[in-house]
């Protein structure tokens, strides 16, 4: 039965596409924090091994950090990309460890979205 005019109905929170065990809402987006989620260390990303290629190619990535620093997974928002390159990305932001992401309240979920470009030079 619908509610009645005066009880609003209140929508689920929305659940990423593929995503289906991480909540959206409950992650801070980057923009609204008073502090972003920093790197604790350098994350290094070895280019991966495989057929020679020319060129840039890029790797969209959202990071879902939660309140301890901890990436809890990352989340790839391109399709046309070569696997061993989505898999090099995503390996070492999976194993980064960060500080969290703070709101005026103290740490809290958060999630920011990078870009990892590997160039490659020709000849």
């Amino acid at each position: 039965m619908p509610p009645a005019d005066d009880e609003p109905s209140v929508p689920a929170p929305p659940v990423l596409s593929g995503l289906s065990d991480l909540v959206a809402s409950d992650f801070v987006p980057a923009e609204a924090l008073a502090l972003r989620p920093a790197a604790t260390s350098d994350v290094v990303i070895p280019y991966p091994d495989g057929p020679e290629v020319s060129g840039r190619i890029s790797v969209p990535l959202t990071l879902f950090i939660d309140e301890n620093g901890v990436v809890v997974r990352v989340w790839v928002e391109g399709a046309d990309i070569p696997e061993r390159f989505l898999d090099a990305a995503t390996a070492a932001f999976q194993d980064a460890v960060f500080s969290p992401g703070q709101t005026a309240t103290g740490a809290v979920k958060s999630k920011i979205r990078l870009e990892v470009a590997f160039d490659v030079n020709e000849g």
